[in-house]
């Protein structure tokens, strides 16, 4: 599975959750529900590019324009544990993290940054489809 489809998949999987659990009233012409989304990335690259373009845009689509994602680019939210502590108190519903974020709430995760602990990628696609 590719990158891209990997975080498409995973964000419609969380979209149609999200709209299922708690969708609000709201105006008509306007979202039911807003999504606040954080990431270090920088407004300009290609990963800000990709998530505004392609995952927001074809998911309000997707969803008739009652989803709508506010990205916080750049780190303007903070890091990782400013996210991950905004997202136990609902100022946020979502971030990309990096590895040290993602080992933080997941600490097995740790196994696949230690240095020359797999011999080939066979192994690491192993490791990975087990976790």
């Amino acid at each position: 599975m590719t990158l891209r489809r990997f975080f498409i998949v995973t964000f419609v999987l969380l979209v149609s959750f999200v709209y299922w659990t708690s969708i609000s009233e709201a105006q008509p012409g306007e979202p039911k529900v807003k999504w606040k989304m954080a990431s270090n990335s920088p407004e300009g690259i290609t990963l800000a590019k990709f998530i505004n373009r392609d995952v927001c845009d074809g998911l309000e689509r997707a969803t008739d324009g009652e989803v709508a994602f506010v990205w916080y680019h750049g780190g303007i939210m903070g890091d990782n544990r400013d996210w991950l502590a905004k997202m136990q108190i609902d100022q946020l519903q979502g971030c990309i993290l990096d590895g040290s974020g993602v080992e933080s709430t997941v600490p097995n995760m740790g196994v696949m940054q230690l240095p020359f602990q797999f011999n080939d990628f066979d192994e690491v696609a192993y490791i990975k489809e087990k976790m």
